[in-house]
């Protein structure tokens, strides 16, 4: 939920330790859906996403994850409605969590909670898509089964001169513009794909702290911290739609961050690449909104 990690957050961080070393995060107040064991799965904080969580769904089912836990934070939405048949499906474990600063507790509590019912756990937000290039998400991992997390580059989206929210098309579809230097420091930042059994805590929603192993991207380098030096998405990237429309830009400030109390302003450069240099860019996705057609209505109405 977060583009950055704020020092407010890092503090709020450091504050819920307690809480990690505890085992589970209080704030979750009931639990809905069977869990089995997988490969690879999502862990996720969100709030308000109903119109966009199916796509986010299907989209990576069809990209290899086999399951999600959803941790909702006081969602006013249909949210928990649209999640229903997923949670009866055995796809999604839905967790009830309202209440403020819970980015790194949840995080924290899906790595005790599930250390043992996933290889690999992706924290991302509902805005991130992972895009694995010529194969799916998990015959990527198996390249990896001698580490403990790999960092994953994004790449940032703007609003592609949108000003009001699309009626009809995709996420995937309808945002191509990014900025111009791939090499841009909001290109540098990653997110990780961990085993959750090696998570020591989180305080940083980009970068885990690990009891052991290796921390590489997706060329097999050690990564050290949230950035690194070159943007390498050559075979693996996390599309971020950060603002999508002006006008979702706009109620993503008033709805505040997941990791901390701070009041938000907008920002042009968030929305507007053309002020430091936009293009378009395809990261070759349209076979599966093709495919998504076919599961889910082309809406943006959350039903």
């Amino acid at each position: 939920m977060s583009r950055t990690s704020s020092p407010l957050s890092r503090i709020l961080g450091k504050l819920a330790e307690p809480l990690r070393r505890a085992g589970l995060c209080d704030a979750v107040q009931s639990i809905e859906g069977d869990v089995g064991s997988y490969y690879v799965s999502i862990a996720a904080i969100v709030k308000n996403e109903a119109r966009y969580i199916r796509e986010w769904i299907e989209y990576h089912r069809i990209v290899g994850v086999e399951h999600f836990f959803i941790y909702d934070n006081g969602s006013t939405d249909n949210l928990r409605e649209l999640l229903n048949p997923y949670i009866q499906d055995k796809l999604v474990t839905y967790h009830s969590c309202p209440g403020t600063c819970l980015q790194f507790p949840v995080y924290n509590d899906a790595a005790v909670r599930y250390a043992g019912k996933t290889r690999w756990l992706a924290f991302i937000d509902a805005d991130e898509f992972i895009v694995v290039h010529g194969q799916n998400i998990a015959n990527f991992l198996k390249g990896f089964e001698d580490c403990s997390a790999v960092g994953v580059n994004w790449i940032m989206f703007d609003s592609d001169g949108k000003e009001k929210t699309p009626q009809s098309g995709f996420v995937i579809s309808n945002y191509f513009r990014t900025l111009q230097d791939i090499n841009h420091p909001c290109n540098l930042h990653i997110k990780t794909i961990v085993d959750p059994r090696q998570v020591k805590f989180i305080s940083n929603p980009h970068y885990i702290k690990l009891k052991g192993g290796r921390y590489v991207d997706e060329n097999g380098q050690q990564i050290c911290s949230a950035f690194t030096r070159k943007n390498s998405t050559k075979r693996i990237q996390i599309n971020h739609y950060y603002s999508k429309s002006v006008e979702e830009y706009m109620e993503k400030i008033a709805r505040g961050c997941a990791d901390g109390t701070e009041a938000r302003q907008p920002v042009q450069t968030d929305y507007d690449y053309t002020v430091e240099g936009a293009r378009h860019y395809d990261s070759g996705i349209g076979d599966i909104a093709l495919k998504l057609k076919g599961i889910i209505p082309e809406t943006y109405n959350g039903k």
